[in-house]
């Protein structure tokens, strides 16, 4: 978020200069938090400072931790830091809890409206612009490697959405860009899930003809109706 304000005539017009990520939901999002991911000063080209925005929805299928990001455009090492931050940010969310715990010592107050503590659960969906595609080391990153393994679901760890709805191999793409002189179709949005939601992706499909960016929209569906304990 940066000023973008002019004068004219000795008259100010206030801007700001902003970009970032969203995420609208048909149910309740209890909390939310931004997360500034680390970033690497550049020469060039241009670097941004990305974020990713972190929210807790209670879905008919139970609560789950959603997370809309977008990563580095440019470089590896830098991505992988970012999904290593990503990551701990991740495992430790069970543990430090939502925006708060325990019970209020002035209950006159009332700061917590007599609510239970929110919760925040393992179970999460990542969801955005990975920069990178299938194989890439920041993929393996996130999902593992388990070239002997294939479908090896590791606890607390992420599965990937497009390879349980069989669509892995090569077919999908959400970008399209010509490099060194050679037209590049390539996947690089995605989407990730808690092994849990595993059984529960039901299709995936990119919208290559809807261009309302330089990336096309990625269409994942997954049953949250069902309750967990079903």
């Amino acid at each position: 978020d940066m000023d973008a304000s002019t004068v004219q005539g000795g008259r100010v017009t206030n801007l700001r200069r902003q970009f970032g990520t969203m995420l609208l939901s048909k149910y309740p999002i209890i909390w939310s938090r931004l997360h500034s991911l680390p970033m690497r000063r550049m020469i060039d080209p241009l670097n941004t400072r990305n974020a990713a925005l972190e929210c807790m929805i209670r879905t008919p299928a139970g609560p789950l931790r959603f997370l809309s990001l977008h990563l580095a455009h440019v470089g590896v090492a830098e991505r992988l830091e970012q999904i290593d931050y990503l990551v701990d940010q991740h495992n430790r969310g069970p543990l430090e809890g939502g925006p708060w715990s325990g019970q209020d010592d002035e209950p006159d107050r009332n700061w917590t409206h007599s609510e239970a503590e929110p919760e925040s659960p393992a179970e999460a969906i990542w969801l955005g612009d990975f920069n990178c595609e299938p194989g890439s080391a920041e993929y393996k990153c996130i999902t593992g490697e388990t070239p002997y393994h294939r479908g090896a679901r590791y606890h607390g760890g992420f599965c990937d959405a497009a390879a349980l709805g069989g669509v892995s191999d090569g077919r999908l793409y959400t970008h399209e860009k010509t490099i060194d002189g050679v037209r590049r179709m390539r996947q690089l949005d995605h989407c990730f899930l808690s092994p849990a939601l595993a059984p529960r992706v039901q299709s995936v499909r990119a919208m290559n003809d809807e261009i309302a960016s330089d990336h096309h929209p990625l269409w994942i569906d997954i049953d949250l109706e069902k309750p967990f304990t079903q």
